[in-house]
């Protein structure tokens, strides 16, 4: 098997320059069809609306190959992962204050995007991003983008240049809930059903949401902050995005 390599994820997004954008597209899915394309319109209506529709077909990017941010990566590593996965399964994360020493081939990550490092180039550090359906997949400048945190990952090797450090995901304190969380709200619409609200499996929940990247304050009440970073959690990761934590969301908060 062919080892990963930060100049080959690099050399890879590279490469892709150009090529379009559509929500929830990954390279390894081949190219984009309309059955996809009505999938997610009707998983997420708001964000992938008619006229978002309307768009990518004037755009002619049916029938192509298309990406999203994170499917650039996904594609290298053989392995996809949302935006908020790859925060929480990065071996270090590099506050990007310190982007002058990160190794080509790091994952730029803001909460919802990421991009990859590709180095300097005429004295500016560049990276390639999947912005979105209006611009498609660019070579910009790392200063442009609001990027919070630099991203390395175990199984790509860098090469590196300067010391680094960072932080990394550590282990989830607290125990995990054997049943559906939800707010008190939503629990009342499923009497009946075990449920957790409050306490322990709440705390679970917050705790990976912050290790996910996400504001939050681990108190153990299912609040406002809470349901709409569930809710964010789940649209990345093209999960029914309706706030409730349960098997499959765990699942995922746990990749």
């Amino acid at each position: 098997m062919e080892k990963l390599t930060g100049e080959g994820l690099a050399g890879f997004a590279s490469d892709k320059v150009g090529m379009p954008y559509f929500y929830g597209s990954k390279i390894s899915h081949g190219i984009l069809t309309e059955q996809f394309m009505e999938e997610m319109h009707e998983k997420f209506p708001k964000l992938v609306d008619e006229a978002y529709l309307k768009k990518a077909r004037k755009n002619g990017q049916v029938g192509k190959v298309n990406t999203d941010c994170s499917g650039l990566i996904g594609a290298y590593r053989g392995m996809e992962r949302a935006t908020p996965q790859l925060y929480s399964t990065a071996a270090l994360r590099v506050p990007i204050s310190r982007y002058c020493r990160f190794p080509v081939g790091t994952v730029l990550w803001k909460q919802g995007h990421v991009g990859v490092y590709i180095g300097v180039w005429k004295g500016i550090p560049r990276c390639v991003e999947a912005k979105g359906i209006d611009y498609g997949t660019i070579l910009s400048n790392v200063e442009d983008t609001d990027w919070k945190m630099g991203l390395l990952f175990s199984d790509i090797r860098y090469r590196m240049f300067h010391p680094i450090c960072g932080s990394y995901k550590g282990e989830n304190p607290y125990l995990e809930p054997a049943f559906p969380v939800m707010t008190p709200e939503m629990a009342g619409q499923h009497r009946g059903e075990k449920t957790v609200t409050y306490g322990e499996g709440v705390r679970w929940l917050q705790w990976e949401l912050l290790e996910a990247g996400y504001e939050q304050v681990v108190d153990g009440v299912f609040g406002k902050k809470t349901q709409e970073n569930v809710i964010a959690f789940q649209t990345s990761c093209e999960l029914c995005p309706d706030g409730i934590v349960g098997k499959k969301t765990k699942e995922n908060l746990k990749k």
